[in-house]
């Protein structure tokens, strides 16, 4: 039961958010300077907001109530 609730989007915008937080703190190992790390990250951090946002959108569809908090 438990494993109908684990989604692969939502596995994969976890996995994206991961990867940008590494590589901003521990630097991209392919010697990226700074400014084109904050890029990628932008850029992974954009893409796994999209994804959350369409697997927000499916539980939706599929009857569940979904509310925003503030963090």
């Amino acid at each position: 039961m438990m494993n109908d609730l684990i989604d692969p989007d939502v596995l994969k915008a976890r996995g994206g958010v991961a990867r940008a937080m590494w590589h901003t703190m521990h630097g991209n190992p392919e010697g990226e300077t700074p400014e084109a790390r904050k890029a990628a990250w932008m850029n992974e951090r954009e893409d796994a907001m999209k994804l959350a946002a369409r697997v927000l959108r499916r539980l939706e569809r599929e009857g569940f109530t979904v509310t925003k908090t503030e963090s």
